[in-house]
């Protein structure tokens, strides 16, 4: 377990803002001004990815601690949204979000989380000369309170499934750091959190759902266990994921427009999800109807006379 925060430990409190990420890395390098160099950029690194997820996934004011003690460095990284669990990410050697769990697992001695009534902390240590202590790990989990629904996916695509949760996380994240940039709250600003929370809810329903193996090689039947009153949001999740595709068309994000095939993959997750929420049967992938631009064209007839040498 992580060395309690002593009584006199600096403190440093941020908005839920991109511009807090810079000012917790200036706080802890401050605060750990004693340690080792390698150790400070560490935990320089560290506390970015932390803060970052807060402001992201909590939208509550930040709370960072850091000190050291006995050649050890802490941090700790507080939000006021006990609620929204940890998600593990699952991600490619590609992606471009998912990453900030993954390195503090890499990188820190030891880690952990910690929920209470009114406020979650995730924190990590740094230690030198000694071995620290197993890592209790992340230990939580995203749970639906009131009503739910089971929704089954059969026939899910696994890569293709990863590759558009990989773009739409990416997508959201992206759009709404950039919509943060302005200090005034939004109605913008508001619905991409709302989209963000409800991507959060189906990523940790698919980490805990039970699936079934078929004989399709990548194709898997997944049963969710969802919220019965999420249908609003969802609708707000594809709404913003419209518009988070029409910026990066448009140049507007650092994330790629999405591809015709993982549009479609998406585009089904949530249409299964939203009708079954409101009492449809589910519908295979394997026989849903794609739209034109995502079904592969024909491959041209074979002809013989190709392979002829041309005459010299």
């Amino acid at each position: 377990m992580a060395s309690p925060s002593p009584g006199k430990a600096p403190v440093c409190r941020l908005p839920p803002r991109p511009q807090s990420v810079s000012s917790a890395r200036r706080f802890v390098r401050d605060a750990l001004d004693q340690s080792p160099s390698d150790v400070v950029d560490t935990a320089q690194l560290l506390v970015s990815e932390l803060v970052t997820n807060a402001v992201v996934h909590a939208n509550t004011e930040v709370e960072v601690r850091a000190w050291a003690t006995d050649g050890r460095a802490h941090v700790h990284v507080s939000d006021r949204r006990p609620s929204r669990g940890l998600v593990a990410q699952d991600f490619s050697t590609y992606a471009s979000t998912g990453r900030g769990l993954g390195m503090v697992e890499q990188l820190a001695s030891n880690y952990g989380v910690h929920v209470g009534e009114d406020v979650k902390t995730v924190w990590f240590e740094l230690w030198s000369g000694t071995a620290p202590p197993p890592s209790p790990g992340w230990g939580t989990s995203v749970t639906c309170r009131g009503p739910t629904v089971t929704v089954t996916l059969i026939d899910m695509p696994g890569a293709l499934h990863k590759a558009a949760q990989q773009h739409r996380e990416a997508l959201l994240r992206e759009s709404l750091l950039t919509a943060l940039a302005d200090d005034q709250p939004t109605p913008l600003q508001e619905d991409l959190f709302t989209a963000l929370e409800c991507n959060h809810m189906i990523k940790a329903a698919l980490n805990a759902a039970p699936e079934e193996q078929t004989p399709h090689g990548d194709l898997h039947t997944l049963h969710l266990t969802l919220a019965a009153d999420a249908t609003a949001d969802l609708r707000t999740l594809d709404r913003m994921l419209d518009y988070a595709q029409e910026a990066a068309r448009e140049g507007r994000l650092l994330t790629r427009p999405v591809l015709p095939q993982t549009r479609a993959a998406n585009q089904w997750l949530l249409d299964q999800i939203i009708s079954q929420l409101d009492g449809e049967p589910p519908t295979a992938w394997t026989s849903s109807p794609l739209e034109p631009s995502a079904v592969p064209p024909e491959p041209a007839p074979w002809d013989p006379s190709s392979l002829r040498a041309s005459p010299t």
